[in-house]
């Protein structure tokens, strides 16, 4: 198969369609510093990533209000709550 963007493969077994790849961010790297620099690509998998074990055992240093848990992405958050 021929894919020389190296677009993710569907359910088919063929690349995504582009148009498809950036309309859901899967072009946009983030990163966690809370997990180890861990990088995720594209916003929903950013964003579900905080309700996963990675990130949450990363946030086991004192903290435990879930609400604020979520919203801590850099360790000099993490340190100044």
């Amino acid at each position: 198969m021929y894919n020389p963007l190296k677009l993710p493969l569907g359910w088919d077994g063929k690349p995504i369609p582009y148009w498809l790849y950036k309309l859901h961010g899967l072009n946009v790297e983030l990163t966690c510093e809370i997990c180890g620099n861990y990088s995720y690509w594209g916003r929903r998998a950013y964003e579900k990533h905080f309700k996963e074990y990675r990130h949450q055992h990363g946030m086991r240093q004192g903290l435990t209000l879930l609400h604020v848990r979520a919203q801590c992405e850099q360790l000099q958050d993490t340190i100044t709550i």
